[in-house]
């Protein structure tokens, strides 16, 4: 199901003009804490499109591989860790960690500022894993970077859209929170 909104990073914005979001969302640590859990198993999805993966296949290997890259993410290691969840997604892309494993690569971009590729690693998860948990999540995150990159239009967009979409949820608050301080 995609997703009605213009979510891909700008490549013409300036680099040099991305400052931090004005609202205090939580920080990759928090947000670790927090959301992080065990992947459970996932039911049956209905069939796939192209360009999406369905992730639903348990692998022991993959599962160690996971917690061993999630560990430098917890340690503040994120070039490892985003270099970690590059080869994690090669090797499993179909387990059941593939999706969390692609939204914490978004999340190392994020917390080292890098909101372009923050940015692209979030809509990878919401192109090839629409069935993910964590694509409320990375939808308020993608909001929190377009407004880093000063592209201001895109951000409430995004963020009008998480509140609308999933009302009630800390999520949708956080996105709410974040668009009174635009203002």
């Amino acid at each position: 199901m995609p997703i009605p909104l213009p979510i891909r990073a700008n490549p013409a914005a300036n680099p040099a003009a991305i400052e931090p979001a004005t609202t205090q969302a939580p920080t990759t640590q928090q947000n670790m804490e927090q959301t992080h859990q065990a992947p459970a198993e996932i039911p049956a999805a209905p069939p796939v499109s192209s360009g999406q993966i369905q992730a639903n296949i348990a692998d022991p290997k993959a599962q160690v591989a996971y917690q061993q890259i999630f560990a430098q993410l917890q340690n503040g290691q994120y070039a490892q860790a985003i270099t970690g969840f590059q080869q994690f997604l090669q090797n499993y892309p179909q387990t059941i960690q593939a999706p969390d494993a692609q939204y914490w690569m978004g999340e190392a971009y994020y917390a080292q500022a890098d909101y372009r590729n923050a940015l692209n690693a979030f809509n990878q998860l919401l192109e090839k894993y629409p069935n993910s948990q964590k694509q409320a999540d990375a939808l308020l995150r993608m909001g929190f970077s377009y407004d880093a990159l000063k592209d201001r239009k895109k951000a409430r967009q995004v963020l009008k859209y998480v509140k609308g979409k999933y009302p009630g949820t800390a999520t949708a608050r956080l996105a709410e929170t974040h668009l009174l301080k635009m203002k």
